[in-house]
């Protein structure tokens, strides 16, 4: 009877220890990462080639924007972002010869170093049907402002 019982509780005891110690483990990489709000993200931009951006202060958001926006009619108006409490980061794809590709900021993770800004490029599949127009991929977020460098990597 008592080697049943061993046979019972020493496994759920061990999946009971696991969690507890991977839960502080968890706990640090969250607090590695940071909070993103997408400010704007899509296809179409007019800002020219492949770019990252960095800006902290409203001037530089609005010089921005009003190149992003300038081909819509009616111009469209900024987000409105608190930069006395957040900053911008921006990509830009550049031009892609058809539709289907895209571009999106995933997380930005505080380092030892600063900040590092994760970024992730879609394409479209070998051989699949695609819109046959120029495509110029984009993606601004605001997050907690800081005055770190950022090092944007492609994954």
């Amino acid at each position: 009877m008592r080697h049943a019982l061993s046979l019972v509780l020493v496994p759920w005891l061990l999946v009971g220890c696991s969690t507890c110690a991977s839960s502080p483990q968890a706990s640090a990489v969250a607090a590695r990462t940071l909070e993103l709000t997408t400010l704007a993200r899509g296809i179409h931009t007019p800002i020219r080639g492949e770019r990252a951006f960095v800006l902290r202060d409203a001037d530089e958001w609005e010089e921005l924007w009003r190149e992003h926006a300038s081909a819509q009619l009616p111009t469209a108006a900024a987000p409105t972002v608190d930069f006395e409490k957040q900053m911008v980061l921006g990509v830009v794809l550049g031009t892609c010869p058809t539709g289907g590709y895209g571009v999106e900021i995933r997380r930005v993770e505080r380092t030892n170093s600063g900040l590092r800004a994760v970024a992730h490029r879609t394409t479209p599949p070998e051989g699949s049907a695609r819109t046959m127009v120029l495509s110029k991929p984009f993606h601004f977020v605001a997050l907690e402002r800081s005055a770190a460098p950022v090092d944007f990597v492609w994954e």
